[in-house]
């Protein structure tokens, strides 16, 4: 039985990676960095360690005795996360910690979570957190498969909570630009056959491809919240930006993540199975 260490197992992708894993039969250790209870990963978790990143010796014993380390480990894109950690914090600099502390012991593979199209984007700190880690990745010298998703489901509950308050009416641009966001549960699937395979890159979108405005409109509809949309010009987005970045520099890296993925169509290759129509429906049935 192969050994599967999990960071980032708290979010919503890590959460659906350690359930598939013990699935399909995985030994699994977690690592966390507070002793939260989570009920949806406790019961499923072999071995659950709680973690201070800064400590190089405990970390070298999380990794060890390891065969593959998956990383979901990341900072929200969530306009409604307030932490202060950074992407370059998080994504970046806690995951190189990991890869180091790895690179030292026989692990057999590491999977990395990145972002489609992230080598595209060097001047934007979302991007280029996930860039800089994959080519440390790319350069460690172990066996290793980066996963890049256009956007998994749960990157929109944002939008699902302004539409809840009936405040979901607006669109970057003309909201015609394209995507085929992946779920959580079919990525997760496709993080578990890379366990086994060669493939050092793997994009993985969803069966379905939606409008950034068609998206509000089926949230806003799942919610029985009526459909106008107010379209907000990139000039006027990108005349924001620069005052933002003077008081808030996570907020501001966020959002000109966000201008710069409704700017143009973001697509993968289509694996994922679940729409998002049958997804909203599911978030609504659990409240």
């Amino acid at each position: 039985m192969q050994k599967i260490l999990v960071f980032g197992a708290s979010g919503n992708l890590g959460k659906m990676i350690c359930q598939a894993l013990k699935k399909e039969g995985y030994w699994l250790r977690i690592v966390v960095r507070s002793n939260i209870s989570i009920p949806e990963i406790d019961e499923k978790a072999d071995e659950k360690i709680m973690l201070d990143f800064n400590d190089e010796a405990a970390l070298s014993c999380a990794v060890s005795n390891i065969d593959v380390i998956i990383s979901a480990l990341g900072k929200s894109v969530s306009l409604f996360d307030f932490s202060k950690p950074g992407f370059e914090d998080i994504d970046l600099k806690i995951n190189l910690k990991i890869l180091l502390s790895a690179a030292k012991l026989p692990v057999k593979k590491f999977i990395y979570i990145s972002a489609l199209g992230a080598e595209l984007y060097p001047e934007l700190t979302y991007f280029k957190a996930h860039e800089s880690f994959s080519e440390a990745l790319r350069n460690s010298g172990l066996k290793y498969t980066i996963i890049q998703p256009p956007a998994i489901f749960s990157a929109f509950h944002d939008l699902v909570i302004l539409s809840k308050k009936g405040l979901l009416f607006s669109v970057l641009g003309n909201g015609q630009q394209q995507t085929n966001p992946i779920s959580e549960k079919d990525l997760a699937m496709v993080v578990i056959n890379a366990i086994h395979t060669d493939v050092p890159l793997i994009k993985a979108g969803g069966k379905y491809i939606y409008t950034r405005l068609k998206i509000n409109q089926l949230i806003n509809k799942n919610n029985n919240k009526r459909n106008f949309s107010i379209c907000i010009p990139f000039w006027l987005m990108s005349g924001f930006l620069p005052i933002v970045r003077w008081f808030d520099r996570n907020l501001y890296d966020k959002l000109a993540f966000y201008t710069a993925v409704f700017r143009k169509d973001v697509l993968a290759p289509p694996i994922g199975e679940t729409s998002l129509e049958t997804y909203l429906e599911e978030l609504k049935k659990n409240g």
